[in-house]
Formats: C-alpha cells, sequence, structure tokens
C-alpha cells in the first residue's frame, strides 16, 4: 500500500478487501489542492463519475471547478470498487470529500453540483452535516453556509421528460411541462409552495403525475436542490457538469484516444504520472488488486 503513496501525488489509498472495504484510491497533487483552495470560494465544485476508463470497471469520480475563464480545473480524482450490493461508491465519496476537506484550511466550496443520484447525494449530505467548515452560528441557530447540494438543471428536466410527462397524454404534455418549468424559476419558496399547490389542483385527477411531483421533486430530501430559490447565493453559477463531463471526455477521448478499458496502471500513470522520471510506483500493489477481484 506504501508504493501507491507517491509524495504529493495520491492523497489516501484503501486496500481492498472482499466483502468488507472497498478499494479506494484518492488522488491530488500540490498544483490541485492549490487550486482547490484558490477556486472554491463563492464558487461551486461539479462532481460525477465516469466508466469505461479502466479493465477492472472501477468508476473514476472526479470533481473540476471553473476558473475565472470557465474553463474546467481538475481539483480531486477518485477511484473506487462498486460491487453488487455493496455501498463502496458511498463509503468511498464519504471518505474522499472528508480527506479533501481536512486540507482545504477551512475554505469550502459555496456549492456541490450533481446528477440526481441517491449515492452521490447521501455521502455529500453525511459529510456536510458534521464538517464545521460548512456551517455558522447566525443569531443563536446553526446556518448552513458552504457546500449546498445543488441539481443540474438539465437532467431534471430530462428526468421530467422520460418518467413525468409519459403519464399524461398528447397537449398535456407541453402544458406540464410548462407547469414544472414555472416550479422551476421561482425565486422564492413562497412562491414555489403557491405553484406547487396549484399544479395538484390542476392534476389532482391524474394521481399518478401528484404522486411522482411529491415524492420525486418535492419532498424534504429534494425541494431545494432544484429551485431557483435554492440557489440564490453567490455560487458561480454552476448550473451544469458539463464541466466535469467535459474533463471525463478529455481522459478518455484525449489522453487514451477513444481506446475504453485501459489498464488501471496506464489510467493512473496519465492523470498523476511522475513528471520527473515518467514512471508510475504502484504497479505491484494494483497487481495484487486484480488477483483478489479475479
Amino acid at each position: 500500500m506504501y508504493a501507491l503513496k507517491l509524495d504529493d501525488k495520491v492523497v489516501y489509498v484503501q486496500p481492498y478487501i472482499p466483502t468488507k472495504q472497498p478499494f479506494v484510491l484518492i488522488m491530488q497533487d500540490k498544483w490541485m489542492l492549490n487550486m482547490c483552495i484558490r477556486l472554491s470560494k463563492n464558487n461551486a465544485w461539479a462532481i460525477d463519475s465516469t466508466f469505461k476508463t479502466n479493465v477492472f470497471g472501477l468508476p473514476l469520480y472526479a470533481a473540476v471547478a471553473p476558473n475565472e475563464h470557465g474553463v474546467g480545473i481538475p481539483l480531486w480524482y477518485m477511484l473506487c470498487t462498486n460491487d453488487t450490493g455493496s455501498q463502496h461508491e458511498q463509503l468511498a465519496l464519504e471518505m474522499t470529500l472528508k480527506i479533501i476537506f481536512e486540507k482545504m484550511e477551512g475554505v469550502r466550496p459555496k456549492a456541490l453540483v450533481i446528477d440526481k443520484c441517491w449515492t452521490e447525494y447521501i455521502a455529500l449530505k453525511n459529510v456536510i452535516e458534521v464538517d464545521s467548515g460548512c456551517w455558522e452560528m447566525v443569531n443563536g441557530r446553526r446556518q448552513q453556509t458552504a457546500c449546498k447540494i445543488l441539481l443540474w438543471w438539465f437532467h431534471v428536466k430530462k428526468a421530467w421528460v422520460d418518467h413525468l410527462l409519459p403519464k399524461v397524454h398528447g397537449m398535456e404534455r407541453d402544458k406540464l411541462y410548462d407547469h414544472m418549468c414555472r416550479l422551476m424559476y421561482c425565486s422564492k419558496e413562497e412562491e414555489f409552495n403557491q405553484v406547487y399547490g396549484s399544479i395538484l389542483e390542476v392534476y389532482k385527477e391524474h394521481k399518478n403525475v401528484c404522486l411522482y411531483i411529491k415524492n420525486c421533486w418535492c419532498n424534504d430530501t429534494w425541494k431545494k436542490t432544484w429551485p431557483k430559490f435554492g440557489r440564490m447565493f453567490s455560487y458561480g453559477h454552476v448550473d451544469t457538469t458539463n464541466i466535469v463531463e467535459r474533463h471525463c471526455q478529455y481522459i478518455k477521448y484525449t489522453l487514451f484516444k477513444g481506446r475504453i478499458n485501459q489498464s488501471i496502471t496506464d489510467l493512473i500513470h496519465a492523470l498523476i504520472r511522475d513528471s520527473v522520471i515518467g514512471l508510475w510506483k504502484g504497479v505491484q500493489f494494483l497487481n495484487g488488486l486484480s488477483k483478489s477481484k479475479n
């Protein structure tokens, strides 16, 4: 395991123990840490995962923040196992966020932008709830001042198209979509509640529509993550995970020229290679991981 801990390259590595603990590899060099601290103030991280980067099928997570020119800058990478029926990805994300936060000298991003993924949401939420850097006492009350979880608007609307609109017929679909867009752009919670109530009234005969909207978008978990009123603060206006998706595309199609399922050593070599000797020293440990997985 020590072989993986390259100076200033690999932050943390946890060996894989089948049925007991996931393999976790967190990568961040000094430059990425500096960018993490500098770009997080009044800004947001876009967090996403991508697949088909390595032969083990391990998801590669990345956090990216836009610089002053809108260019996505990678802040950290994480690889982990995702055994069927396990909570490997959730545990690995929690571990990653805790470790990265510890290195950030109290600086926190204003928001974390994700797809509507329960694994990502609950992992981030668990860390944020107990991280003192995300909260302040305001008038005697604990108030969240950083790391507010926001959903990417494109994925929200795509979910409506895929799962909500098919519940009604014909011209009703356009009308329902317009209602949901009105809900999305409410700048105050009171306005949101009023529009939500009117939607329930209009579609009271469509119980499946009302139930879907209530359970999937207007419950306590998701209600403040996608409407405009939940993002009325300075966070760099990162309403999309495109910047992290473009970075993942760069890894796949520029670094690897479209060749999928690379050896995991080649993947890590490309991401955090030793710029002096051009070698990566963790091959022996990852060969052990390969034997365990097989």
